[in-house]
């Protein structure tokens, strides 16, 4: 039985389905995990799900359910994303929803000569300029993925050019456990030190794992950093995406 629409903190809600069917789809992702797991590349991840009561034999992992649980127990149910100027840009909480520009396309077509060709810092730049100066864009992500410096380091190179064109709160690529370092030290800098960037933080981690269940070396390596560091990252439904 499909309920009727409403609408909730100015997000329009179409539940598809009834809370007991909900729960099912609830339960049926634990037995997901506990059965069939993950495959996690790296070896000090495999130790810390290894130490927390997770089954582990050579890169799979197999998670409880009562693993799960303490984990969504202790995760906040929310935070807020600041604008670089310090002001309160998203309460990522609830069924609030933000929407923001998408990356990663090597390709794109340029906006004077229509001209299909490989996506510059430039470009970036210029998107970012774009989605700084259009209201409903709530987030930036750097306007796809930058051909003309080393691919490896692409996150140190696009994060500055964001940052110099809009205030927005941004979303941002790292390619590396060092990267994303990188980039959080020079969001520091344009905070006014670490302590004021984890205070009111309006930098955002985009690591992901390789769908359905694998987790490659280095995305958990970004993860890492992140957490390290106190700083959120991008996992979020509240976060949708334009390309």
């Amino acid at each position: 039985m499909i309920n009727t629409s409403s609408t909730e903190h100015g997000t329009n809600v179409f539940k598809m389905f009834t809370e007991d069917q909900i729960q099912e789809i609830f339960y049926a992702t634990f037995d997901v995990m506990r059965t069939v797991g993950f495959k996690i590349l790296h070896g000090d991840a495999r130790k810390m799900l290894k130490k927390a009561g997770a089954i582990v034999k050579d890169d799979s992992v197999k998670v409880p359910e009562h693993i799960v649980r303490e984990c969504l127990r202790q995760a906040p149910k929310g935070w807020t994303i600041f604008d670089r100027t310090g002001k309160r840009a998203m309460e990522v909480t609830g069924r609030k929803s933000y929407f923001g520009t998408s990356t990663a396309a090597p390709n794109t077509m340029d906006a004077y000569t229509g001209e299909v060709r490989e996506t510059l810092l430039d470009d970036i730049g210029n998107g970012a300029k774009i989605a700084d100066a259009l209201s409903n864009i709530d987030f930036v992500m750097p306007f796809g993925s930058s051909q003309d410096v080393p691919g490896d380091a692409c996150d140190i190179f696009e994060f500055p050019v964001v940052v110099s064109n809009t205030t927005k709160p941004i979303v941002f690529i790292g390619y590396s456990g060092r990267g994303v370092e990188l980039v959080y030290e020079m969001a520091a800098a344009v905070a006014g030190g670490l302590d004021s960037l984890q205070e009111r933080p309006f930098v955002m981690a985009y690591p992901e794992p390789i769908a359905p269940m694998v987790y490659p070396d280095h995305v958990i390596d970004r993860l890492f950093a992140a957490a390290d560091l106190k700083m959120h990252h991008r996992g979020s439904r509240n976060l949708r995406h334009f390309q």
